[in-house]
């Protein structure tokens, strides 16, 4: 709840309902109709955020949900200073706030000397990190691109290179056309090697992004970054209000689509095709390139270890195929211990080794890279013990066949 000095004499209601009433502000300044259900969502709105209260609400197409929750959600961050967080489903409906629903929002707070205070408000996108490029990454990509890439890979690092000189936001979907996967991985921000401390120079794009989303008033995001990022621990003070951010204010729009992605970022999912992927990046014997090759002290031993996890995770899996899914593409699993945990020895012995080429490595950028990829093969052994054990009480296991190769 606010304390009384912060409420006193400011009434969010009050001022909703002089917004969206019958000849109030949304007509007289933008001349928008009066919508009696418009009005009964922002006034709840305004209560919801005025004392912390959670609120669903339901209407239909055509009521202006979007101007209900936006325009007393903005006055309650501006006046409150807290951040006012909006999750959608789709990119239809981001794309309609940012640039139709946010702009007027601002236009009516312009045009009423009432709410003009409020029109100063920011607004800030946000996307996960992966879909950021990271400048420092790009330039150890470049320096190390004959150890790291066949030259049609070098090629498209070029083109990424060309293309962060003229990108505003460095964001991949201005990318076209869209990037190499393989070639993107190496360049994104999705790496603890890309931090404020080892991107100091002002260029890196997520950096960039990161400082926009702290001082903004609005900030815009998808249901599947909402719930990877609680699901990875943001916001878990003890004692905060806030959902994503410390103090902040959460609207889901489009929460009918929400459990499916719930579920999935709070689910556990292993693949032999995705283990593979994330292994062959570690170190690929085929094309002996990786990002342990860049690190000078990486034995041939180390190296192995690699190559003999790759084995485990392929005879790990065939042996599931065969023993539980020829005759069912989905199989669910009911009793611990279905199968032997073939992976635990192979995954222990590479992490340990990326632990010790980490701590051997000079270089603190790629360090940083190798803890990654140890912390990564953590959680690959930890993920398939639970499915072995079927760790969690109260969810469902199941194999499921899928993928070009069954």
């Amino acid at each position: 709840m606010f304390s009384p000095e912060r409420r006193d004499p400011f009434v969010l209601a009050d001022l909703s309902d002089s917004i969206f009433r019958d000849g109030g502000s949304l007509f007289a300044n933008m001349g928008f109709e009066h919508r009696p259900e418009q009005e009964l969502m922002a006034r709840m709105c305004s209560e919801a955020f005025e004392t912390d209260s959670p609120l669903v609400f339901e209407a239909g197409t055509g009521v202006g949900k979007s101007l209900a929750y936006l325009i007393p959600g903005i006055i309650a961050a501006k006046r409150f200073r807290r951040q006012l967080v909006v999750a959608t489903n789709t990119i239809a409906l981001q794309e309609q706030l940012l640039r139709k629903d946010l702009p007027l929002v601002r236009l009516l707070f312009s045009r009423d000397s009432n709410l003009a205070e409020f029109a100063d408000f920011k607004t800030a996108f946000l996307v996960g990190r992966a879909n950021y490029l990271c400048t420092s990454r790009l330039k150890r990509a470049i320096a190390e691109k004959t150890e790291l890439f066949r030259t049609d890979e070098s090629a498209e690092l070029e083109r990424i290179a060309e293309w962060a000189l003229c990108t505003k936001t460095g964001m991949v979907e201005e990318l076209n056309p869209r990037p190499n996967w393989d070639v993107w991985n190496w360049v994104n921000a999705d790496s603890s090697s890309c931090s404020p401390k080892k991107c100091p120079d002002g260029t890196c794009f997520y950096q960039k992004a990161r400082k926009a989303v702290a001082g903004a008033d609005v900030v815009i995001l998808n249901h599947s970054l909402l719930f990877a990022l609680i699901a990875a621990g943001a916001a878990e003070e003890i004692g905060t209000r806030g959902v994503l951010f410390a103090d902040d204010m959460c609207v889901i729009d489009e929460a009918h689509l929400m459990p499916k992605v719930a579920a999935e970022s709070f689910g556990l999912s292993i693949s032999s095709s995705g283990m593979a992927k994330e292994l062959r990046r570690i170190y690929d014997p085929l094309k002996k390139r990786g990002l342990i090759t860049r690190a000078p002290s990486a034995s041939v031993f180390e190296k192995e270890s690699v190559v003999a996890a790759l084995a485990a995770v392929e005879n790990f899996f065939a042996k599931i195929r065969k023993e539980n899914l020829v005759k069912k593409d989905t199989v669910r699993l009911a009793s611990p211990e279905w199968t032997a945990n073939t992976l635990e020895e192979p995954l222990s012995i590479l992490a340990k080794n990326l632990s010790a080429i980490a701590a051997r490595t000079q270089d603190e950028s790629l360090s940083s890279e190798i803890k990654d990829y140890q912390r990564k093969v953590c959680a690959m052994k930890d993920a398939v013990a639970e499915a072995v054990y079927l760790g969690a009480e109260k969810h469902v296991y199941w194999l499921e066949k899928g993928g070009k190769d069954g």
